[in-house]
């Protein structure tokens, strides 16, 4: 009975949390992201390679912060969490080394995110079972089960004291303190209910009956995600991020039509993405540390996640 409970609230918490982030990628490749670029700072100019190090929980931090609100879908708002104004508003009124270091975490969230919106999730909705917004979110949980992160490790960040980092954003999200700390508690207690071996197991028969795992695609969006944030973190008002949604607006409700289309014909497509990664995209070059984001990893690296 339990175990049965356990399922529920986390299939609610789901739907009311990871469901209306507009689909995009979950905490689990935000972090594993992250983390990886922490550990290869040479990829970086040293100056912000020592900026991110010194200040490294609270970058993370602002790698997850963008999902924190819940709830603002997929159509292009000024105070969308997920817009170059919010993550530049940040940056550029941040004076601290710290704000400074979270406010590149939250940009390097949206670059992340341009992958998930503008092409893992529209191509993937072609596929998978057009039975609404459960399937969509099992889509982002099957990325996050192939990344390389620890929940306890996110989860750690979000009882850290945060309040100049949050004070900033909500200021910049015209969000109400009660409203903000409420879906700020739901995206944390979502991450601690994933480390639960009952939900790992419900993520593992999803990949039986939802046919949208495809892991060789995913692992090539996920390395162009990270060269999109390497990018950022390295010139971040010339990066080539900036040419391109981070809400993936145009691309997502092209596939919600063919959705429609293929519900109404009750026809399920084969494997086939229709929305190409841009050339512009394709050519940034490889980084250093993209084994790092992959699961199948730990076993060959064995090490712990940093204590941040």
């Amino acid at each position: 009975m339990k175990k049965i409970l356990l399922v529920l609230l986390f299939t609610i918490l789901t739907v009311l949390g990871f469901a209306a982030t507009c689909f995009a990628w979950g905490p689990g490749v935000h972090m594993a992201i992250g983390n990886a670029v922490l550990a290869r700072p040479e990829i970086l100019p040293a100056a912000v390679a020592q900026l991110l190090m010194s200040n490294s929980a609270i970058f993370l931090y602002g790698c997850l912060s963008a999902d924190i609100f819940i709830g603002k879908g997929s159509k292009a708002k000024r105070k969308h969490s997920h817009n170059w104004q919010t993550g530049f508003a940040l940056l550029d009124e941040a004076r601290e080394p710290h704000l400074k270091a979270y406010s590149l975490g939250y940009l390097s969230h949206l670059a992340a995110d341009i992958m998930a919106h503008n092409y893992y999730v529209p191509n993937l909705m072609r596929q998978a079972p057009p039975s609404g917004r459960l399937s969509h979110v099992y889509i982002e949980m099957l990325a996050d089960d192939q990344a390389r992160w620890s929940t306890r490790q996110a989860t750690k960040l979000f009882r850290q004291a945060n309040q100049e980092a949050d004070l900033t954003l909500r200021k910049h999200m015209d969000a109400r303190k009660l409203s903000f700390f409420l879906k700020k508690g739901v995206f944390h207690q979502t991450i601690g209910l994933l480390e639960y071996k009952t939900v790992s197991r419900s993520i593992n028969f999803s990949k039986k009956v939802i046919p949208a795992y495809q892991a060789e695609y995913l692992h090539s969006v996920m390395d162009y995600s990270y060269r999109l944030v390497v990018n950022l973190l390295s010139s971040p008002h010339d990066a080539i991020a900036l040419n391109f949604d981070p809400i993936g607006s145009m691309n997502i409700a092209l596939a919600n039509e063919d959705n429609g289309w293929r519900k109404s014909l009750k026809r399920t497509a084969p494997f086939s993405p229709r929305f190409d990664v841009a050339e512009i995209i394709t050519e940034l070059p490889c980084s250093a540390g993209l084994n790092l984001l992959f699961k199948e990893q730990v076993k060959m690296q064995s090490q712990p996640f940093p204590d941040y």
